[in-house]
C-alpha cells in the first residue's frame, strides 16, 4: 500500500512490527516508528545509522530509501519466520 503511493518506510525491522488478530482470528498489520518514512527519491537514512543491522547491501549513512529496500527488509522479516 505504502508503495502505491510513492512512500517508503525505511525502517522495515522486527521490532517495528506489529501484527494484532481480532476475536475472528483476522491478522492486521502495524507499522511503528515512521521517522524514516517518507517519498521516495526524498527521504534518506539517518546519518547516524547502525550498519550492523543487515541492511540490504547498498544502504548508506544519508543515502535514498528506495522501494527495493523495503522489499528487502521484508523478504529478511519473512524468512525469519
Amino acid at each position: 500500500m505504502l508503495h502505491r503511493q510513492n512512500h517508503v518506510y525505511g525502517d522495515l525491522r522486527g521490532p517495528n512490527v506489529v501484527i494484532f488478530v481480532d476475536k475472528n482470528g483476522d491478522e492486521f498489520v502495524n507499522l511503528l516508528d515512521f521517522n524514516w518514512g517518507g517519498k521516495e527519491g526524498i527521504v534518506v537514512y539517518p546519518t547516524d545509522i547502525s550498519m550492523e543491522i543487515g541492511w540490504h547491501a547498498e544502504i548508506c549513512p544519508g543515502g535514498l530509501i528506495p522501494h527495493k529496500h523495503n522489499k528487502f527488509m521484508f523478504q529478511c522479516l519473512e524468512n525469519r519466520n
